[in-house]
């Protein structure tokens, strides 16, 4: 996960959008990039009234079960998606949509 953020040129400007981001909202920003069916967060804000802190940095999950992993997928034509995701999907938790 973390071997990205030496080459990945977008990085500055993501760490300034998700400081922006999170001044204008007050939630949590992540920065990710999908790697085949998985999620490898690369950067995160957290909200300043955040209650915990939990850092994803290199952190990768299914796409299928994050929504910022299902924003990934909503930029792939059906067929890749369907070339990506396993037939049967799992949930992660018991509030996971699959």
């Amino acid at each position: 996960g973390t071997a990205y953020l030496d080459r990945d040129a977008a990085m500055p400007f993501a760490t300034e959008a998700l400081e922006l981001i999170r001044e204008r909202t007050g939630f949590t920003a992540h920065y990710a990039r999908r790697s085949g069916d998985q999620v490898v967060y690369l950067e995160t804000r957290e909200a300043k009234r955040s209650t915990h802190l939990i850092s994803r940095v290199g952190r990768s999950l299914p796409v299928h079960a994050t929504a910022l992993g299902k924003a990934l997928l909503a930029e792939l034509t059906p067929a890749e998606v369907d070339a990506l995701l396993p037939p049967t999907l799992t949930a992660l938790t018991a509030h996971t949509v699959v």
